[in-house]
């Protein structure tokens, strides 16, 4: 009885320990590194918080997708012409 209650323990505290790091995933990859990013266009067009995040991706349904590729995309645009403005001066 005591050990099949112990093998019972372990088991919950794995489920907690597993939850809790996806629940850190999320939290860090699509609210504080996206938000992070989102702060500011850097002004080179091949800085790391334009490169596209699967990580966060992972997680998104089919409209947070598209709203994350959309902003992405409109960011990349604006550091891209500030980079070619910047060459043509």
């Amino acid at each position: 009885m005591l050990k099949e209650v112990l093998i019972e323990l372990k088991i919950i505290k794995q489920n907690i320990k597993d939850n809790l790091i996806y629940v850190w995933a999320y939290i860090w990859n699509q609210k504080l590194k996206l938000s992070w990013y989102k702060l500011w266009i850097r002004k080179n067009e091949f800085h790391k918080s334009l490169d596209t995040d699967m990580d966060a991706m992972f997680n998104m349904n089919e409209k947070q997708k598209e709203n994350y590729i959309n902003d992405l995309v409109k960011r990349r645009n604006i550091a891209h012409n500030r980079d070619f403005n910047k060459i043509n001066k």
